[in-house]
């Protein structure tokens, strides 16, 4: 996992009267790994010309429409675990820690700018009561502002993260998908479908070839992990 740190702030209750202003706990989440990791997750779907559902309901059409040529030649389907291949690569590695830096150097930035604004609060909490009504409810707007301006920069932060990631993953998307095509031609298969997310295979009619893959690619990988 990479490097993430939270940052304990106070939301600003901006009061209509001249009472103090009220504070309670409020979490910024500085924390862009968790999210970038599950979009990088969505990310690899690497098989994306064929899914389970299509493939169904061609099979069923074809018993409908069809049923005289139930005996013709039948679709050769396969399967691969194309995100479990992905870890096991040597450049997902550099990948790895490229991103841990520069999510790292956001965090840092986020960090600072987190810290400053509780400073601001803070110094203006002690003051808030001696302060006049008009200079109470300005600097609370200032202060709301500041704090909305830190959000959208810890969302801009975090959509830059993943589209960073993203353009370095994709290259060894492409590399992998390339891999299943070869694999998947060589075998003369009409479908790849994806796994995990295959709810039942028999394997006397519907072939795994991530381990083939797998070696396309100079890895060794078992067929029990490949399926998991």
């Amino acid at each position: 996992m990479l490097y993430s740190k939270n940052s304990e702030l106070t939301s600003i209750r901006v009061g209509r009267d001249d009472s103090p202003i009220e504070a309670r706990p409020l979490n910024l989440q500085v924390n862009l790994r968790n999210n970038v990791h599950h979009k990088q997750q969505r990310e690899y779907m690497l098989v994306k010309r064929f899914s389970l559902i299509p493939v169904l309901a061609l099979l069923g059409l074809m018993s409908v429409a069809a049923p005289q040529q139930a005996s013709a030649q039948q679709l050769k389907v396969g399967y691969a675990n194309a995100e479990g291949i992905l870890p096991f690569l040597t450049e997902y590695n550099d990948i790895s820690q490229k991103v841990q830096r520069h999510v790292q150097s956001s965090q840092e930035v986020l960090q600072a700018k987190a810290d400053a604004f509780q400073a601001d609060y803070e110094k203006f909490e002690k003051q808030a009561e001696l302060m006049a009504a008009d200079a109470r409810t300005a600097r609370e707007a200032q202060l709301t502002n500041l704090y909305a301006e830190l959000q959208q920069l810890g969302a801009d932060k975090e959509q830059e993260a993943m589209e960073y990631e993203q353009s370095l993953v994709q290259p060894l998307l492409a590399k992998v998908q390339a891999a299943i095509d070869e694999v998947a031609k060589e075998k003369q298969l009409d479908i790849v479908l994806r796994a995990p997310g295959i709810l039942y295979v028999n394997e006397n009619t519907i072939v795994n070839i991530t381990p083939d893959v797998a070696k396309r690619l100079g890895l060794n990988i078992d067929e029990e992990m490949s399926v998991n």
